[in-house]
């Protein structure tokens, strides 16, 4: 089911359109907005909360016959957070019961998990920025609506927490059929959460579909680097540097031709054309430049 249609909407910036003629549908579920910084995913969030309005086209709500339209709950990426109320206070001032459990018992139930029982009655102006992120998530899940729309939620915060964080938004989402449009720089966090996708690049639609498809057959290498290292060859070059037939990486490389590093090993042959000249570590990936003595390419 459909939470939002874009139909060929714009939105007027200083220096050009912000978003330029998009068409897109969102549904229910989790969907992740990517784009380099500039490419307009706060400017296609704010549409969808309505803090602003588009100078062409239309943005509609889809809400099915005869029931009640889900409350939308924003984190904006300023985090929007009450500078009068402590951290409880956010809290307490949208929650209620869930799941039989009272409002009172859910605040202090997400005030732990998400590390801010100690400041607990601190307010904004005190807090870090890991903390203010940390606490606009927090009072979103609180307020129990049925779509969340966060900007770079939780971008602030440390990599060593912020999974243990995103496992609190998973857990509440699906115990509460609650649907996420987010947006984020992180692939590793697209991948994980997502099941949509929407790509802008300089204010275009440039993808909208299925994560999978765009992880595994991105059309350009572009839309491949939005998800993280990827090696982009066309058939030529692949059969230069894999072990494999034209006719075997003409199937394999039709629909795209990005290789991700999973997909990837590189073996010692003695009798090899191909030399390494150096490699560089990268956790989950790594970087090898390979030689081929023939020519020198």
């Amino acid at each position: 089911m459909m939470l939002w249609s874009l139909e060929a909407v714009s939105l007027a910036g200083r220096r050009g359109p912000r978003l330029d003629c998009v068409s897109v549908v969102i549904a229910r579920g989790v969907t992740v907005v990517l784009g380099a910084s500039g490419a307009g995913k706060t400017s296609l969030l704010n549409l969808l909360v309505q803090f602003e309005r588009p100078a062409a086209g239309r943005v509609q709500r889809h809400v099915a016959a005869g029931a009640v339209e889900p409350a939308v709950f924003w984190v904006p990426a300023s985090h929007g957070l009450w500078s009068h109320l402590t951290v409880r206070e956010h809290l307490a001032t949208v929650a209620v019961t869930l799941l039989g459990q009272s409002s009172a018992v859910r605040v202090e139930s997400l005030l732990g998990a998400f590390d801010l029982t100690p400041l607990a009655e601190a307010r904004p102006g005190s807090l870090s920025m890991g903390e203010r992120s940390r606490l606009s998530v927090a009072r979103a899940l609180a307020s129990v609506a049925r779509v969340l729309v966060m900007d770079e939620p939780l971008s602030h915060v440390d990599e060593a927490r912020v999974g243990s964080y995103w496992k609190v938004i998973r857990a509440h989402c699906r115990a509460t059929e609650t649907s996420l449009v987010f947006a984020t720089h992180s692939p590793e966090v697209a991948l994980r959460e997502a099941s949509q996708a929407i790509c802008l690049a300089e204010g275009k639609l440039s993808y909208s579909g299925p994560m999978n498809e765009l992880y595994e057959r991105p059309s350009s290498p572009e839309l491949a680097a939005m998800l993280g290292p990827c090696n982009w060859l066309t058939v030529d070059d692949a059969s230069r540097w894999l072990s494999a037939s034209k006719s075997e990486l003409h199937d394999n490389l039709r629909a795209g031709r990005c290789l991700r590093p999973e997909l990837l090993a590189v073996e010692s042959i003695e009798s090899g054309p191909l030399l390494a000249e150096a490699t560089r570590f990268a956790g989950a990936s790594a970087e090898v430049d390979l030689v081929d003595e023939r020519d020198g390419t």
